[in-house]
Formats: structure tokens, sequence, C-alpha cells
């Protein structure tokens, strides 16, 4: 949600100025957990739940693509990346909790292969630094990437 997230706060802070917003960064997982046991009002979350659970209701509020990012001295191909593309290609990897990383991971053993992660750990952040840095490729949703190579450029 980093791409949508700002532009919707500034739209309700201009809208609400007296109310707070504490925002939690974390993976589906997490936040699910989280917004379960109510120490969250809300949370924006990969669908479908890993676990649906009745005291929780979801609503789609959008759909993405997903895209290979890499870092700028790297060549980007000219045509759509293939998850068979990225065997034998390093890999920057979200820590557990992120529903990015499982279905990233699931997507490689469909194909018949195990990832090969460089680094793994980080949130979304850490993440793009350290394909910029050229330690590796991600998978990111296509909101992300477009609003990194904006602020990189």
């Amino acid at each position: 949600m980093h791409g949508l997230l700002p532009d919707v706060l500034r739209s309700f802070h201009d809208l609400h100025p007296g109310i707070e917003l504490l925002i939690e960064e974390g993976g589906s997982h997490d936040l699910v957990r989280e917004l379960a046991r109510g120490a969250l009002d809300l949370a924006l979350v990969v669908l479908p739940l890993p676990s649906p659970s009745p005291a929780l209701t979801t609503v789609e509020l959008l759909r993405e693509d997903l895209v290979v990012v890499s870092a700028a001295s790297e060549p980007a191909p000219r045509r759509p990346v293939r998850i068979k593309d990225l065997r034998d290609q390093p890999l920057v990897m979200f820590r557990h909790g992120y529903d990015l990383r499982e279905l990233t991971v699931a997507a490689c053993r469909a194909e018949g292969f195990e990832p090969t992660f460089t680094v793994e750990g980080g949130e979304l952040d850490a993440v793009l630094g350290f394909v910029r840095a050229g330690l590796g490729l991600a998978v990111v949703p296509a909101m992300v990437a477009a609003r990194a190579a904006a602020t990189s450029a």
C-alpha cells in the first residue's frame, strides 16, 4: 500500500485534521493477528487471507500486477518476466509474515525450483534499498515499483 496510502492519508488528514493516525507496517499474517486481537482497527492486506476468520470482514480495494525490480545498473528485459525466469537469479526477499514472500516462494516451487535469496528479512523500503544496491531482484506490486522509480529519478 506504499503507492496508494500516502495520498489517501493526506486526503483523510485534510478532511479530519483532529484525528491522529498510527500506522503499523507488517506482513499480512502479522497484521491479521493484530487485528484479531484488537490491537488494530483496520488492516490493508493481501487477499485471500491465509486463514479466514468469521470475526473479520474483508473488502477488495484493488487488484495489482506483480513486477520484478532490479538495480538501475542491471539491464531490464523487454518482455514480461515469468516465474521460471527467476531460476538462478539472486532475490532479495521480504521477511517471514509477508504474503508476497509466500506467494513468490510457492510460485517458484510450482515451477520446480527453490528461489535463491541473497538477502532475507526486510520490510518494503529495505527490500527496495537492497535492490538499488545491486544485491538482487525483488518481486513487488507494480504501484510500488512505479513509485520507487519516480522517487529515485
